[in-house]
């Protein structure tokens, strides 16, 4: 199964991996990426 984002959504989590890279720090940013990326890979296996 593929997964296609929402505009409004694609959006949202461009915005939120900005933030966390620029304001938090970069390991939360890239732990951030990691758990969405591990949700929708999950989601794809187990519709």
């Amino acid at each position: 199964m593929k997964h296609r984002w929402h505009p409004l959504a694609s959006a949202e989590y461009d915005e939120a991996v900005d933030y966390y890279l620029v304001e938090a720090c970069p390991a939360v940013g890239r732990n951030f990426v990691a758990a969405v990326s591990g949700a929708v890979r999950l989601m794809q296996e187990h519709p």
